[in-house]
């Protein structure tokens, strides 16, 4: 029996002669449009989509012009899209055969081989004879190596229909993988001296001539595929990159800009220009030609922005600024004004003009409140205020929209991480890891989280899935192996660092392996693994600091000395080294020597705040605190405004028992750092231990309340404090409650709860809170002793 082809032409024909016997205008209506867009398909496969989306808004349900979108889905090549519809189609009518067989078609382009030869084989039970399912059958066969059956079933199909091209490109296709390229090249001219316009035909001709080095030939091919499709831009562009392919760079440019001409609304077409230039002629002339399409195109807000992001990248941030401002104020309340304007935002942001920064992302949400960047942006600065309520309600709404935003659910993380929920945090975490394909921007902020609260083993978990799914990177073999040996876990450590000999120019695996030993306790062995991780590496200061500790750790300082000495005479202006010099004299008790380090380490490096803290902390450590209040004052004078430099002046203030200067010290640390959990530790704990009147405490309580989501015990307990301060007992209750279940043996956590307790007239729990600062002071030396035991009596 004679083997058919179904054509579509057929099939409508026959539905809508049963639909004409007894249809409505409506349906008389939908088969015009319908038939509208089977005569447009070949010629115009836009026109012809919406023929048939005009069919299917008269009858929504009308299979033949579901199919006819898929259909011109794929005449433009929208894979997914005809996938999509195909599989609607075999929704409503499961035995639509060419569905079938389009759907199989797609599977096999996708290796999804199994799943191609199911529809194969679904086909051809509805209709053994079909051409294009036995092609199926027949291209499945071919990728399974079963080369026989492929022939086979391709000559079955030419012997019923000499002229169907799918069976020579069958037989091609196995000469081609059989090495056999004459014998492709033969059937490939046969199946196109009956289809010359057979596209994927043309295009695995053109691949085969270049295999064999026919340049010419191939080249001759493009411009005959050319003239048969000449408002066809993939052709042009894809014979431009085989002119560059070969090095001929003019050709390939004409060919670029000759699609720039035939499509000159098409950002694509303009991208690739651009980016050949920059390839071939440098960025001085490829950012040339950009900025002329702008000007030629001035509404072109997407080009706009692509030539702002040439700017950037080739660190012109001034003329960046300016196009984003002239966008801005150009496009107004435009999505294109907003996403301009959200980037001038965040300049702001970055040169911490913050105030500003706010006020225009404040203004885009008032415009759009989905903005995703937006909302992005005024979560991060929440979360930096500790805002951590604020920037969960604005992820939300970015996550409603963009519910895979990996950017999103990490931040997502990061606020409930702050704000202590912690198990809400692990599960966003988790997400964004996966969402983002276990990158490691995602994973090692998560392990470090981990590994903050101590969850060693799951952090280990995630750093080996990062690890598994990047490349071999610095950053996530060093935090891996930081966890093997806080495990103790020297083998995994040592493999580890066995990897990372892996790693160009690194001197990470010496490094790894000197810890490893170091924890092994084979202090020479690892001596030796940092001395050649330094010797590798000269300018890298952490296997000097590394091995000097491992000397400190055995007690051999004149050694440390020795080393430092030696790596101070091949770089004597080595900042970092001169600064560990210092340090190791001042621990050895050699003061002037510490200072003579630290002064020559200003001397290198004046604009570097280390120097004078180091210095300040080897006078406070000789208790020669004018000295170190000098120190810092030098240093102020160098580096304005340091926070560094400015909260160890506090503490000297403290030192010397001047609590009015710690008390402005510190507040003039929150002027500047409002965020500074230290700096309003230290400020609340100041007044309400030295300051009585009402307006001092209740400036601190009210700084004191940023320390609530704290983790640190001693920061609960000086929130604690001020809150008994303020007879506010039951929140003292709770916050020193909260810092005993961290530190349980505790002294003064103890005498504070009793003391709030005692204001509620809790006298037992007052009492038992006393004794257990009692019991846990074991020096007997607090201030507050006297006082607990003057109240222990009254109990």
């Amino acid at each position: 029996m004679k083997i058919h082809q179904k054509s579509v032409a057929i099939i409508s024909s026959l539905v809508f002669a049963l639909i004409l016997t007894a249809c409505s205008s409506p349906e008389e209506k939908a088969q015009k449009y319908y038939n509208k867009g089977i005569a447009l398909l070949e010629t115009d496969p836009a026109k012809a989509k919406l023929e048939f989306q005009n069919a299917l808004q008269l009858k929504r349900n009308l299979t033949p012009a579901i199919y006819g979108l898929a259909l011109a889905a794929e005449k433009q090549a929208d894979w997914q899209a005809a996938f999509v519809l195909l599989n609607k189609v075999i929704d409503q009518d499961p035995n639509h055969v060419d569905a079938t067989v389009k759907i199989g078609q797609l599977l096999l382009a996708a290796d999804q081989i199994d799943k191609a030869l199911e529809h194969s084989n679904k086909a051809l039970k509805l209709d053994p004879k079909n051409a294009s399912a036995i092609i199926l059958f027949a291209s499945v066969q071919l990728k399974l190596k079963n080369n026989q059956a492929a022939i086979d079933n391709a000559n079955l199909v030419l012997k019923s229909d000499p002229k169907n091209t799918d069976a020579y490109m069958v037989l091609a296709s196995e000469r081609l993988a059989s090495k056999d390229v004459p014998q492709a090249l033969a059937m490939l001219e046969k199946g196109l001296a009956i289809n010359e316009k057979n596209l994927s035909m043309q295009l695995v001709k053109i691949k085969t001539l270049e295999s064999i080095n026919e340049i010419d030939k191939a080249e001759a091919s493009y411009r005959k595929l050319l003239s048969l499709y000449p408002e066809m831009p993939a052709i042009r562009k894809s014979l431009a990159q085989f002119y560059l392919a070969h090095n001929k760079f003019a050709e390939a440019e004409k060919e670029l800009s000759e699609i720039v001409k035939s499509n000159p609304t098409e950002l694509q077409a303009k991208t690739d220009l651009v980016k050949f230039l920059l390839a071939t002629k440098g960025p001085k002339i490829g950012r040339e030609a950009l900025e002329a399409m702008v000007k030629n195109s001035p509404d072109d807000y997407p080009l706009a922005f692509n030539l702002v992001s040439l700017y950037q990248s080739q660190k012109e941030t001034a003329a960046a600024d300016k196009l984003i401002t002239e966008i801005m104020q150009k496009a107004g309340d435009n999505p294109e004004g907003l996403r301009a304007k959200v980037m001038v935002a965040t300049q702001m942001l970055r040169a911490d003009k913050k105030a500003e920064g706010i006020k225009l992302l404040d203004e885009v949400v008032a415009i759009d409140n989905r903005n995703e960047q937006a909302l992005l942006l005024k979560a991060g600065i929440a979360i930096d205020e500790k805002n951590f309520d604020g920037a969960i309600i604005d992820l939300r709404t970015v996550l409603r929209d963009q519910p895979n935003s990996s950017q999103a659910m990490f931040m997502m993380a990061k606020a409930h991480d702050l704000n202590g929920a912690y198990q809400i945090a692990d599960e966003s975490y988790a997400k964004a890891f996966e969402t983002s394909k276990y990158s490691s921007v995602y994973g090692l902020p998560f392990a470090q989280s981990l590994l903050k609260r101590n969850q060693n083993e799951r952090a280990e978990k995630v750093l080996e899935e990062v690890s598994k799914h990047n490349t071999v990177d610095a950053n996530i073999l060093k935090s891996l192996a930081q966890a093997k040996i806080a495990r103790g876990d020297w083998v995994s450590a040592q493999a580890i660092a066995d990897r990372a000999k892996e790693l160009k120019n690194s001197n990470l695996s010496d490094q790894i392996s000197g810890a490893v030993l170091a924890g092994k306790q084979d202090y020479d062995g690892s001596i030796s693994a940092f001395k050649r991780a330094y010797e590798s590496s000269p300018n890298d200061i952490q296997p000097v600091m590394a091995a000097v500790r491992t000397y400190l750790a055995q007690g051999k300082t004149k050694e440390a000395q020795a080393f430092i000495n030696s790596v101070l005479a091949t770089n004597p202006k080595n900042f970092e080294a001169k600064l560990l010099q210092g340090q190791v004299y001042s621990l050895s008790g050699e003061k002037l020597n510490a200072y003579a380090a630290f002064e020559e380490a200003i001397l290198i490096n004046p604009k570097n705040p280390a120097g004078y803290q180091q210095l300040a902390v080897a006078n406070i450590k000789a208790s020669d605190f004018d000295l170190a209040e000098a120190s810092i004052g030098k240093g102020l004078i160098a580096v304005p405004n340091n926070f560094g430099l400015k909260i160890t002046l506090a503490e000297i203030y403290e030192l010397k028992k001047d609590y009015k200067k710690a008390i402005i010290a510190y507040e003039s640390v929150l002027k500047d750092r409002p965020d500074s959990e230290i700096a309003q530790n230290n400020y609340v704990s100041l007044i309400s231990d030295y300051q009585d009147d009402e307006a001092s405490l209740k400036k601190a309580y009210d700084v004191a309340q940023k320390l609530k989501s704290s983790d640190v015990p001693q920061f609960l307990d000086t929130l604690g404090w001020i809150s008994y301060k303020m007879n506010k007992h039951d929140e003292a209750i709770a916050a020193l409650k909260e810092a005993i279940e961290k530190l349980p043996k505790t002294s003064v956590f103890h005498y504070h709860l009793g003391k709030a307790y005692l204001a509620k007239n809790d006298k037992l729990q007052a009492k038992d809170n006393f004794e257990k600062a009692l019991q846990y002071n074991k020096n007997q030396q607090a201030s507050y002793l006297a006082d607990i035991n003057a109240l222990v009596k009254t109990l």
